[in-house]
């Protein structure tokens, strides 16, 4: 399963536009995860609807950041994501007790 955080938000001005989200992938399978973290600008346009820094919401900002990623760097964090936790080493063994 994948799933996208936000970490952190740069901004800047008084009314505090979002200019940087800070965000993490992570790739999880039953105990195991595996984590992609970056960092995206995003750019405003005269038009674009503004939402004051404190009543952001962490599925507007998500979906800043999709817009922002398009559909190809998007698949590549989630395969990025997918790979570290391919290379996660486990190794299966009895408890030393009964060894």
């Amino acid at each position: 399963m994948i799933t996208w955080g936000i970490k952190q938000l740069d901004y800047i001005g008084s009314d505090e536009r979002v200019i940087t989200i800070h965000w993490v992938c992570v790739a999880a399978e039953d105990v195991r995860q595996g984590a992609f973290n970056g960092r995206t600008g995003i750019v405003y346009k005269p038009d674009d609807p503004f939402t004051p820094f404190s009543q952001l919401t962490q599925d507007q900002v998500l979906e800043w950041l999709f817009a922002a990623l398009g559909e190809e760097d998007r698949a590549g964090a989630e395969a990025e994501a997918l790979n570290a936790l391919n290379q996660i080493p486990i190794t299966p063994s009895p408890p030393p007790w009964d060894a």
